[in-house]
């Protein structure tokens, strides 16, 4: 299967002949059975567990940093797509029982690589600002395929929508911690339509309404718009915009 692994053939040729000279050398050569195996799930324990002994490493007590980043590659690897198949799942928990791997250390790395799928699958379907129902069935799918509990998924998506919140006012020329705090300071948009102004204005509020929902009062500060040949060809408005102040 090679990727994510390592041939490290050559490596392992120096391990023998300097058995027990570099403790690492015993998962460089685990690395290499994995590299050249179809599947993990073809790399026998038994196999493992000759290289381990013949290099003198207690794959229970040693080597853990590196166990458990070979552990991480892989899983890495099988979430590249942003699922994971029932046959990368039986892989999963095989390569844990060849690395002797704690369920606690399979679990924090589970956890941590998962969230940051999850986290960057959220960014994406928020870039327009919006959630709309098939993004939002497909991270309902996503969270359960990543076995991520509902409390994680829905901080990761609170501060999803945070973090888009942030990216529409870093395009305004308003502060998100000033504008959300005064009921005085106005958020500047700017619209665009070829039919109307009032399809500019749209156009203006269609983003700021989903990063600001409570969104209440409007001033048309500026219209232009742009002729050829006698028509107005594009429309063009500048807005100031104040919250609700409930």
């Amino acid at each position: 299967m090679a990727e994510p692994f390592e041939n490290r053939e050559s490596r392992g040729r120096l391990a023998r002949v300097l058995p027990g000279q570099n403790k690492s050398s015993a998962i460089q050569e685990i690395e290499t059975l994995l590299a050249r195996a179809d599947r993990v799930s073809d790399v026998a324990t038994d196999t493992v567990a000759e290289v381990a002994e013949r290099h003198g490493v207690d794959m229970k007590r040693r080597c853990r940093t590196p166990r458990m980043h070979l552990y991480r590659r892989f899983f890495e690897h099988c979430l590249i797509d942003h699922a994971l198949s029932s046959e990368e799942s039986e892989d999963l928990r095989h390569l844990r029982g060849l690395l002797h791997l704690e369920d606690s250390d399979a679990r924090r790395i589970h956890d941590e690589i998962a969230g940051q799928v999850y986290g960057s699958a959220v960014d994406r379907v928020l870039e327009d600002q919006e959630l709309d129902p098939d993004e939002e069935r497909f991270l309902t799918q996503l969270r359960s395929e990543l076995e991520l509990p509902d409390q994680v998924a829905d901080a990761l998506l609170a501060e999803g929508i945070q973090r888009a919140r942030q990216r529409f006012f870093s395009k305004t020329a308003a502060r998100s911690s000033v504008f959300l705090t005064s009921q005085e300071a106005p958020l500047q948009l700017v619209g665009a339509s070829a039919e109307s102004i009032q399809g500019a204005v749209d156009d203006a509020l269609a983003q700021a309404c989903r990063a600001v929902p409570r969104l209440h009062w409007i001033e048309v500060s500026k219209i232009r718009g742009e002729v050829i040949e006698g028509s107005v060809r594009e429309w063009q408005v500048e807005l100031k915009a104040w919250l609700d102040p409930e």
